[in-house]
């Protein structure tokens, strides 16, 4: 699964801070965080034990041929390994038994889906039947009567409210180009198009997604969103601009056929291995990928999953002894496994660490998940790392030398969304890491083009030896090498003074902030003390025990905190990750200077000055009211308008879903009233004002909240323990 939108946050965090709360700028941030990352790489980027034997023993072209082997269990032609489907449980039984050939213990865990099998479609156009024109179905759509679906063929454009009004497509196959940035994702504009009639649809991708050069890529993805009544179809670009062509020149009439079936009780499988770890036993490092696929799909996700088959292989081949336990899991409906939701995927970890946590709850160092990579032309290598993983993320890079692609290809992206198997583990405050996107992969993703031939031989090698490096390091890392405090900068950076005091908040919430950034820097600083001490008295050849015991609670301190912090600023507004007070402090000015505008009887001025969408914070909910029509708009956010309602599936963001407001037919309204010339808003002003309430309540809850949060975790650093373990290691170095 990759980013419906990626948006590259900014990195930001603070320094020089004093017992008071103190606005600084993101420059001063960004060279406190860059201070870590060279301490972290002074620290930590350093050849452990049996390091350079697994890499020697890393078996490239197995991991290659299992990533091709994998991408023949399909129900189609096409492939689609989908979750629950058999295609599926034989793509988990053949890594099952993979593992149990490498000498390790696997089992399964089972869970519920929605099981969608897809077995072939085909569309033929009357009078052009020699015309070859490939399409597939969308996840989870239904199928077309037996014999297939013959209708008149209209083109509708992007399907923007605007293009169709006025139109019917009363029992017709409505066609449309798919512009993300007009209409979110293709459920709401199929949608839209059923609203008007239409018996199917038929679209192709022009931005994002599918954008191959060759036309020839179909893209297809989650159904994120109320279920659909009507067949709903990808046509790469290039079939599907001859096919606009000949709508437009001359009525035409085709006959559409999907062969799907859908079982709304099936079983996902997802594979989990453990190798007991010799040292720390009771702490675990988590590699996920998954099974499951659109098309073969070789980034996503089968050579990540023949990555991981080529780590164990090459572990199990020289006598790798963890000694923290490892867990490699591989899951079942990352891609999609649930129905009339938003957020139907990541299903596969996201059941299983529910079912686990009890279990796992508190032991789990980190979850690196391995996804999207080794397309052909991409020029990304490296790892993606929320800021408390990403000083040691960097300081695996450093000094790594390339094996098949440039050197500037290396990099971190430091950032989280909540669109891959991590966001399961992020979900439960866990550290995650994960491979680093590669933005060119979008243009074959999800798409029949991503093949071997689309696929890079030497950039799996060189993700293969990194994944490694950072498996090993980590694991050997007797201390966790986790920064607490640029989480907290960057937090506080968010934080508009001004606004907050307007807003009639005082700075318990940034003084909260400040006292726990301040004590977090100074545990890095005696965390890297500590390590340094550790590593000469190993080498020494010093009795541990005493200090293992005393780094077990240590860890398990920091663990805590890392999972205070971590659930405590992440939230969701669509799938983009913010904290909510960030999301809420600037929304009651908004809304109150609307008002003014509008009880001057001023609406231009009014539209001319709202905007509550963001790049910064990926919000675009005004803007798609331009293209959607009103239920479809209600559609593409409506779990958002109603965060705390029993009647949806929130799935993954239940408790941290942002609130959305329904202001579009306010906005309507004024635009009306402004176009005929009405000056009297008090419907709108009311509307507007209950939405301005509403917000200020929840700004202050936010506040409240997030001081508490930062208040637990200030009691939770271990920064006694870890004076006391300096003292004890100094003493033992004497």
């Amino acid at each position: 699964m990759n980013n419906k939108r990626l948006l590259a946050f900014a990195t930001a965090s603070i320094l020089a801070m004093g017992s008071f709360y103190t606005q600084v700028d993101a420059t001063e941030v960004e060279l406190q965080q860059d201070k870590r990352v060279a301490q972290a790489v002074q620290t930590y980027n350093q050849e452990v034990k049996k390091e350079q034997a697994v890499i020697d023993a890393l078996d490239m072209q197995f991991g290659w041929d299992f990533a091709l082997e994998l991408g023949k269990f399909g129900t189609a032609e096409e492939g689609f390994r989908m979750a629950g489907t058999q295609a599926s449980k034989d793509a988990a039984a053949y890594i099952y038994n993979t593992f149990e050939s490498f000498g390790y213990d696997p089992e399964y865990y089972e869970f519920p889906v929605v099981e969608w099998n897809y077995y072939g479609a085909s569309l033929e156009v009357e009078g052009h039947e020699a015309l070859s024109l490939p399409v597939v179905p969308f996840v989870n759509t239904p199928a077309t009567p037996e014999g297939g679906l013959e209708a008149e063929v209209v083109y509708i454009g992007h399907g923007t409210k605007a293009e169709l009004e006025g139109v019917d497509l009363t029992g017709k196959i409505a066609l449309l180009d798919m512009d993300v940035d007009q209409m979110l994702w293709h459920n709401n504009a199929a949608l839209q198009a059923r609203l008007h009639g239409a018996e199917a649809v038929i679209l192709y991708y022009t931005t994002y997604y599918g954008t191959d050069e060759s036309g020839e890529a179909g893209f297809v993805g989650d159904w994120s969103g109320r279920r659909i009544d009507i067949p709903v179809l990808s046509i790469p670009q290039k079939y599907g601009k001859q096919l606009a062509k000949l709508a437009e020149e001359k009525t035409i009439t085709a006959t559409l056929s999907s062969n799907v079936t859908m079982n709304e009780d099936g079983t996902g499988r997802n594979v989990v291995t453990k190798i007991e770890g010799s040292k720390f036993p009771d702490e675990y490092v988590v590699v996920v990928a998954h099974h499951d696929a659109f098309y073969t799909s070789m980034q996503d996700d089968s050579l990540p999953v023949g990555m991981m088959m080529t780590l164990a292989k090459a572990m199990d081949e020289v006598g790798y002894q963890p000694e923290r336990s490892l867990l490699f899991v591989t899951t079942d409906a990352e891609e999609t496994g649930d129905i009339d939701t938003f957020y139907d995927w990541m299903m596969g970890s996201w059941r299983m660490i529910n079912d686990k946590i009890q279990e796992w709850n508190g032991k789990i160092v980190n979850a690196h998940i391995l996804e999207m990579i080794g397309m052909k032309g991409a020029e990304e290598l490296g790892f993606r790392a929320p800021d408390i993983m990403y000083p040691f993320a960097m300081s695996v890079i450093d000094g790594y030398q390339p094996v098949g692609v440039p050197k500037d290809y290396l990099g971190v992206d430091n950032f989280i969304t909540t669109s891959s198997d991590e966001w399961s583990f992020s979900y439960f405050g866990i550290p995650t890491t994960r491979t680093r996107n590669e933005v060119k992969a979008d243009e074959v993703y999800h798409t029949a083009l991503d093949n071997e031939a689309h696929a890079d031989f030497d950039l799996f090698t060189d993700n293969v030896i990194l994944q490694a490096k950072m498996l090993l390091r980590l694991d050997q890392a007797a201390l966790l090498p986790y920064d607490l405090a640029t989480i907290a900068d960057k937090y506080i950076l968010k934080l508009d003074e001004e606004v907050l005091a307007a807003r009639g908040i005082d700075t318990s919430l940034q003084n909260a902030a400040v006292a726990f950034s301040k004590e977090a820097d100074k545990l890095y600083t005696q965390s890297l003390q500590i390590k340094a001490l550790y590593d000469q008295a190993q080498a020494k050849g010093k009795d541990l025990k005493l200090i293992n015991e005393q780094l077990m609670t240590y860890n398990e301190a920091m663990r805590k905190v890392s999972e205070t912090v971590i659930r405590g600023t992440q939230y969701v507004g669509l799938d983009q990750v913010l904290t909510q007070t960030e999301y809420y402090q600037n929304l009651p000015g908004i809304y109150e200077e609307a008002i003014l505008s509008l009880k001057a009887g001023d609406g231009k001025t009014m539209l001319e000055d709202f905007d509550i969408d963001s790049d910064e914070r990926g919000q675009y909910a005004q803007g798609y009211m331009e293209y959607m029509e009103y239920p479809v708009w209600i559609n593409a956010y409506r779990e958002c308008f109603e965060p705390e309602s029993k009647s949806y599936k929130f799935n993954w963001v239940e408790n941290i879903l942002l609130k959305y407001y329904d202001i579009y037919q306010p906005l309507m309204s004024i635009q009306d009233k402004v176009e005929a010339g009405d000056t009297d808003f008090t419907y709108e002003i009311e509307a507007l004002a209950t939405v301005k309430n509403d917000v200020q309540r929840r700004l202050e809850l936010a506040c409240g909240e997030d001081t508490a949060m930062w208040e637990k975790a200030m009691t939770q650093l271990p920064v006694a323990l870890s004076t006391t373990l300096i003292q004890t290691l100094n003493q033992l170095m004497q």
